[in-house]
């Protein structure tokens, strides 16, 4: 990772999802290795829980000459309670720089809960 290491990588999207008011947390490899079991991958995993208008917000705070998100695989993913990927532009950052943001289950009420806080609050 390039542009100031895991805590720039980290806060590109958290800080964006805060501003949007889209409540996430961080799962995968970057949430193993922050508890001490390091696994290697090149992406980040985030869980987001966003009302429609959030995710919007979320969505327009993406410059399209840094990130490209498709927000029609966006709203269904929310519709769905599933996944979607925001791709950066590889111009802009490392090709590294790639975000799985997945709803959580509807059967789990309140996933954030007791969850470490990790990036921007």
């Amino acid at each position: 990772m390039n542009d100031g290491g895991a805590g720039a990588f980290l806060s590109r999207p958290t800080s964006k999802l805060a501003a949007a008011g889209v409540p996430s947390m961080v799962v995968g490899s970057f949430a193993s290795s922050f508890h001490r079991v390091p696994r290697s991958s090149q992406d980040l995993d985030l869980v987001i829980d966003p009302q429609a208008e959030s995710l919007l917000r979320f969505l327009s705070a993406l410059p399209p000459e840094d990130y490209y998100a498709d927000a029609d695989a966006a709203f269904d993913a929310l519709r769905r309670r599933g996944q979607f990927n925001v791709w950066p532009n590889s111009a802009s950052m490392s090709s590294g720089d790639r975000y799985a943001a997945k709803a959580p289950d509807q059967a789990v009420s309140t996933p954030f809960e007791g969850t470490p806080r990790v990036g921007p609050s």
